[in-house]
């Protein structure tokens, strides 16, 4: 099961690495407006991880809330344990920091987007 989950969160990774490579690839001119309208290479990245951020919350709230009410199900219905807390927890801990890794290059590479980019015809 360890290996599975494992397996699960790797491949989780790699989608967010895309979608998010993606959207940098989709907002080119829009980073290099903003670029050359004063935005630094440090405000550009902190815009991607923040967007990520609110994204993997709203995935880590309706996640806990599902994992919660089917574990509630599960132990009425065909008992064993209640979830621990401490396992969300480090759950929560462990997806944010996937989150911010799997966001960090395709963001680094759009603070490093030009403000000529705003201006070209590609």
């Amino acid at each position: 099961m360890s290996i599975v989950i494992a397996l699960i969160v790797i491949v989780t990774g790699l989608g967010i690495v895309g979608v998010t490579s993606f959207t940098v690839t989709e907002r080119r001119k829009q980073i290099g407006t903003r670029r050359a309208l004063g935005a630094t290479k440090g405000a550009v990245l902190r815009y991607f991880l923040l967007e990520n951020w609110i994204v993997t919350n709203a995935g880590l709230i309706l996640g806990v809330v599902a994992a919660y009410g089917l574990n509630i199900l599960l132990v009425s219905k065909a008992g064993g344990a209640k979830l621990d807390w401490r396992f969300v927890v480090v759950a929560i801990a462990l997806l944010w920091v996937q989150g911010i890794i799997a966001t960090l290059v395709p963001a680094l590479r759009a603070a490093r987007f030009s403000p000529v980019i705003a201006t070209s015809g590609a």
